[in-house]
């Protein structure tokens, strides 16, 4: 049970550290794109985000693109719902019959 705890916690922790990295790779881009004089727009729907950005009458239109904030949350979610019930299901006495 204590090694798989251990697993759990390190695929959370390579999953966090890649959330980290998404999230600052966003606010580059947003960063970049307002030192270049444009405001940036995001637009969010289900696991897909569109970056659209704006200068006057200069609008530049993202296609829509994977969301992948979203995308590593449902993956720390689905781990850890995996092992919670993987260790309760695993943890339940087994009834023999006789």
């Amino acid at each position: 049970m204590k090694s798989g705890i251990v697993k759990v916690l390190l695929v959370d922790l390579v999953l966090v550290v890649f959330a980290y990295f998404v999230l600052q790779d966003l606010a580059w881009r947003d960063s970049y794109a307002a030192s270049r004089g444009y405001s940036a727009v995001t637009a969010f729907s289900l696991l897909t985000r569109r970056l659209d950005l704006k200068n006057g009458a200069t609008s530049l239109v993202s296609p829509f693109t994977l969301d992948w904030i979203q995308v590593v949350i449902a993956l720390l979610i689905i781990v850890n719902v995996a092992y919670v019930f993987g260790a309760v299901r695993g943890s339940r006495p087994s009834v023999k019959a006789e």
